[in-house]
């Protein structure tokens, strides 16, 4: 079983893909994304990767299949992979931060990485995934709806460590480095 599994969790843009990144390279950590569960679904389903349609898929694979549904695939990859570390990169729901904690015991800690909504939107502007928006004023209305369609808040109160990403790639690599080493002694 895993020594330790992280939850990334955090709002559009905080930096999520970056310390998933960087425990992937270096320190081998497996990473499983919840958006990449559902963008590999999408693309053998032959759906179009807006941010709308993926939304849609994830939760129609919930209403069918439970609440637990994407959660559980992941936990079960991390499992049959036999990784010592390992990362779910996108935490959003309250069952996504539960469910591991159910599997994993003290093993998993949720990390919850925080940034301005101002550098937030500017990532998403550089990153320029489909579906990102192009305007501050769409980035606030797609991020509002978020919150109060998933319940982010309620999710992220169940963070176990709390991390400031508001700065540059290097300094937030830097603070996930700290919280590694706290982590595994």
């Amino acid at each position: 079983m895993a020594r330790l599994v992280l939850g990334l969790c955090g709002a559009i843009g905080a930096g999520k893909d970056t310390a998933a990144d960087y425990l992937k390279q270096k320190h081998n950590f497996l990473v499983i994304g919840m958006g990449d569960m559902i963008r590999e679904e999408a693309k053998k389903l032959n759906i179009l990767e807006t941010r709308e349609n993926l939304q849609d898929l994830g939760n129609k694979k919930r209403k069918e299949f439970g609440a637990d549904y994407w959660i559980r695939k992941i936990c079960e990859k991390i499992i049959s992979a036999k990784a010592e570390l390992a990362a779910i990169n996108g935490i959003r729901v309250t069952t996504e931060a539960i469910v591991p904690r159910e599997i994993f015991k003290d093993k998993f800690k949720i990390v919850l990485l925080e940034s301005p909504v101002e550098v937030r939107f500017q990532r998403l502007k550089e990153r320029k995934r489909p579906g990102d928006p192009l305007t501050f004023e769409d980035f606030q209305k797609q991020e509002q709806s978020e919150w109060e369609k998933f319940g982010f808040a309620e999710t992220f109160k169940l963070a176990d460590v709390k991390l400031n990403t508001n700065s540059s790639i290097e300094t937030c690599q830097a603070e996930v480095g700290k919280l590694l080493k706290q982590l595994t002694g």
